[in-house]
């Protein structure tokens, strides 16, 4: 039986799913929301009088950031106060979605002319990216009969398929920042933003872990609950078995 592309990426997902063991990291989320973030603001700040984009849209699409800042450090804020992780992955979801999309603005600007041709064309690499290298995991990770393969052979050359984007860009740009211009930096940005762009698809598993496993931790806490009560009872029949002796 072979299998069509959607039954694969299907399983590949699952499979995916099935081996994340944990939420977004609230030390990701920290390093994200006070580092990370503000700099990308930053960067798109300090660049919009030199991109081709009109000044009133360059101008939303900060405040629209200044927003989701604003809205993960509420996010995290309630997670502190109730230790919900699932806010946490929310919070960096927001934060990661807006900075893929805004990096190519704000590197163009920086280091080339701000053309808007070279920005759109980042931007649809960000968002196809993530689908050829998905598509190319169904047909080589999951066999005719739905098994997926997991040898480290192949788990190894899907890892150098991921990091391909910002290989290239190194062993291009690189030379050419070096000998020509600081204006191929656009190129190693690129390659760095389309790498981490196949995350797009990973994110929200990550994002929903804690909302699919919550009936797990309930049945364990539960489990739990019915182990250490157990015991208690073992203990007080024991004590209470030595106290009959004790008075015979």
């Amino acid at each position: 039986m072979d299998l069509n592309l959607i039954r694969r990426l299907k399983i590949l997902l699952k499979y995916q799913g099935e081996n994340i063991k944990s939420g977004v990291s609230r030390i990701g989320n920290y390093t994200g929301l006070f580092i990370l973030y503000p700099f990308i603001l930053w960067s798109f700040f300090t660049t919009m009088n030199t991109s081709e984009l009109s000044l009133n849209l360059s101008k939303f699409i900060f405040y629209i950031g200044l927003i989701v800042w604003g809205a993960a450090l509420l996010l995290t804020v309630i997670d502190c106060l109730k230790k919900n992780q699932f806010l946490v992955g929310l919070s960096t979801c927001l934060m990661y979605i807006y900075g893929i999309f805004t990096l190519p603005i704000s590197s163009t600007a920086a280091w080339g002319d701000g053309r808007l041709n070279f920005v759109a064309l980042q931007e649809v690499s960000i968002i196809l990216w993530p689908m050829i290298y998905y598509i190319i995991l169904a047909y080589f990770m999951i066999d005719k009969e739905g098994r997926v393969l997991k040898n480290d052979k192949e788990k190894l050359i899907f890892a150098y398929i991921m990091i391909f984007p910002i290989a290239l860009a190194i062993v291009v740009a690189v030379p050419m920042i070096y000998f020509i211009s600081e204006y191929y930096y656009i190129y190693l940005a690129w390659g760095l933003e389309v790498t981490f762009s196949v995350y797009l698809v990973a994110i929200w598993q990550y994002v929903f872990y804690p909302l699919r496993h919550k009936d797990d931790e309930v049945v364990d806490s539960t489990a739990q609950s019915k182990v250490v009560n157990a015991l208690n009872e073992t203990l007080q029949n024991k004590h209470f078995g030595k106290d009959e002796i004790k008075e015979d």
